[in-house]
């Protein structure tokens, strides 16, 4: 998730938030995977179309301002719209991240929840968006 996280980074987990909310665009969510968490932040939502094209984000073929810095995305399009229950995540280090583009859509049972709020180190104290 750089350069948004760094390895180390300590961070609270609210796993209760998607009990009474909706998962959003841009949440940084923790997701189990093969017995692993990992953390990625959500591109897509469920019943939408997807595609990178020039560094820009399109969903459901309007393009979408992201609000954080991300490292370059290579162009791709996703065939057809996401399932239900199905979010579609990326890492902000977009050279090197296993994330949806290799893992496929991530079911929703496997989120465990939202965070945002850095607690350690001290320096990085606050939220993250």
């Amino acid at each position: 998730m750089l350069p948004t996280l760094v390895n180390g980074d300590i961070m609270i987990l609210d796993r209760l938030k998607y009990r009474f909310d909706s998962i959003e665009r841009f949440d940084i969510v923790v997701i189990h995977h093969h017995d692993t968490n990992i953390i990625k932040r959500v591109v897509a939502l469920p019943g939408e179309k997807i595609r990178y094209s020039d560094q820009t984000l399109y969903i459901n073929d309007e393009k979408i301002e992201e609000p954080f810095t991300h490292e370059k995305t290579i162009d791709f399009e996703v065939e057809g719209v996401l399932p239900d229950n199905c979010y579609y995540v990326l890492g902000d280090n977009r050279v090197n991240s296993k994330d949806s583009r290799v893992l496929g859509c991530i079911d929703k049972k496997d989120i465990l929840g939202k965070t945002s709020f850095t607690i350690f180190p001290f320096s990085k104290w606050g939220n993250k968006q």
